[in-house]
């Protein structure tokens, strides 16, 4: 932070936080293991031999893979709300 700027120009800058606020935002809660488990129990309703989380309640690669692929599509979503975008 610029010792030379004052409080109100700082504050100023805040509202371009916004965007890496809501993409940490997303993150955690896609991220979460109530939210594989969710994913998990939907995949297997429909591709009973795809496995996302393993027996201990870790996520495997391809349970990774799908939720990076969430992430990627909810950023894309939200992209579209906000005024400043997550990621151009």
């Amino acid at each position: 932070m610029n010792p030379n700027v004052g409080l109100g120009e700082s504050m100023n800058n805040m509202p371009h936080l916004m965007p890496s606020l809501v993409l940490v935002g997303l993150f955690v809660v896609l991220s979460n293991r109530q939210t594989y488990d969710t994913v998990s129990g939907l995949v297997a309703s429909v591709l009973p031999d795809v496995e996302l989380v393993d027996d201990e309640g870790h996520p495997t690669l391809v349970g990774q893979v799908l939720h990076g692929v969430v992430l990627v599509a909810v950023v894309h979503l939200v992209n579209g709300f906000l005024d400043e975008k997550i990621l151009h």
